[in-house]
């Protein structure tokens, strides 16, 4: 592969405004740009939304995890009474009364596995965010093939219905001269027939359309009955950029990569969170408030202690468990490993495709302008009489293939840039 790919830009659209969401309002009248439907689609769709919040979640349970290191702080207060009893000797059934009102604290001095939790609720914010991010590449890189699609239709629309035109005064023309006998009734027939066949296409056209205009009104939450603004060719500028720089950029961007990599840590703390249970704890344990156990003994003041758990034996609860975060580990390793490659590869084929969708724009266009010289010499041949209907006809189809295969090419090399740029990451919001 040449190392030089071009990738088409969108130069009157610049990127960051093709990804960043509006959440504020926004005109939901037409026609409508391929920024506006990006935006509306990224402030309507509930998949997406539901992801973002998701992401929100997670990043609170961050907050909730930093609060273990810190000293917990509370009130616990309590009043006993003991009665009299003939089940215990009589110089211990004495009526007593205690009364606990303090202040509790609980401070962690040594825990491994806060430490752990902590890194854990980290590494799941980065993966909320990250998903977050796919989901939204994925419904940016869903409307826009969609835009383009709608697109293509209308062009096929436009040609079909131009076709039926000439299609319809070709039969006129036909009609005249064999009424005056310069024609055979065969070329007659010939034009009703292949008039025809243009109506059938462009009801083809028109349904095609039809269907596009509803795959992308479901993408913005909205009917087919909207309209869209058509692109400019000419707006398009090429930008230059090497195969092995795609390679480091999806590296570095690609949200499903960034994914993983959180995985990656959270499968790590993890398993540290369960290498603590092998660990002692220490805890630092105070209270401060008002204790009184009868009315003749009562004081305020304080407490503190320092209490440490050392685990001895657990009949290998902790062994399984730190076993199976290790098996969990090295899954999660093979998956980021294995998905580090299937990007690799989606950035080798997008980038293919981009390469071979500019070579066919490039014939197609060329096809057009041949097959238009075609026509034109076929129109001149007719009328001196030199060229058959027949070669007319033959010559006027040509050329609307040839313009609906330029419409097609084009729009797909629009396609094939979009899915290069969902491959190196570009279209995350």
């Amino acid at each position: 592969m040449s190392s030089g790919i071009r990738i088409v830009k969108l130069s009157s659209l610049p990127l960051a405004l093709l990804l960043v969401w509006a959440s504020a309002a926004y005109a939901m009248s037409g026609p409508f740009s391929l920024a506006d439907c990006i935006r509306i689609a990224l402030a309507r769709n509930p998949a997406y939304q539901g992801s973002r919040l998701a992401a929100e979640a997670a990043t609170k349970e961050i907050g909730s995890a930093r609060a273990a290191f810190l000293p917990q702080i509370g009130f616990d207060g309590s009043f006993l009474e003991t009665s009299p009893t003939s089940l215990v000797p009589t110089w211990a059934a004495i009526s007593v009364g205690k009364e606990y009102e303090p202040l509790i604290l609980d401070q962690p001095l040594y825990d491994r596995g806060i430490a752990g939790k902590f890194e854990a609720a980290k590494a799941n914010g980065e993966v909320a965010r990250a998903d977050a991010q796919v989901a939204g590449g994925n419904l940016v890189d869903l409307v826009m093939t969609d835009y383009f699609q709608v697109l293509q239709a209308s062009d096929s629309v436009a040609i079909a219905r131009l076709n039926r035109a000439g299609m319809q005064s070709q039969l006129a023309a036909a009609i005249e001269r064999n009424r005056t006998g310069d024609t055979p009734r065969i070329d007659v027939s010939r034009a009703e027939l292949a008039l025809d066949n243009a109506s059938a296409e462009l009801e083809g056209a028109e349904g095609a359309l039809a269907s596009a205009r509803i795959a992308l009104g479901s993408l913005l939450g909205m009917g087919p009955e909207f309209e869209i603004q058509p692109m400019g060719r000419r707006s398009l500028a090429p930008l230059a950029a090497s195969l092995p720089s795609l390679l480091l950029e999806a590296e570095s961007h690609r949200p499903e990569l960034v994914a993983a990599k959180a995985r990656l840590k959270r499968a790590h703390a993890d398993l540290a969170v369960a290498e603590s249970a092998r660990y002692p704890k220490v805890y630092l344990e105070g209270a401060y408030g008002w204790y009184a156990n009868n009315p003749d003994l009562s004081y305020l003041g304080w407490e503190a202690e320092i209490n440490v758990k050392v685990p001895l034996i657990d009949w290998d609860h902790s062994r399984d468990q730190i076993d199976a975060a290790r098996l969990q580990y090295a899954q999660v390793r093979k998956d980021f490993d294995g998905q580090k490659l299937a990007i690799d590869q989606e950035v080798r084929e997008a980038a293919a495709q981009l390469q071979t969708a500019a070579a066919q724009v490039k014939y197609a266009s060329r096809s057009v302008d041949e097959a238009q010289q075609t026509v034109r010499m076929a129109e001149k041949g007719f009328l001196a009489g030199n060229v058959s209907n027949l070669d007319l006809l033959l010559s006027d189809r040509q050329w609307m293939q040839a313009r609906l295969q330029e419409s097609s090419v084009y729009y797909q090399s629009l396609v094939a840039q979009a899915k290069l740029r969902w491959a190196i990451g570009e279209l995350t919001p």
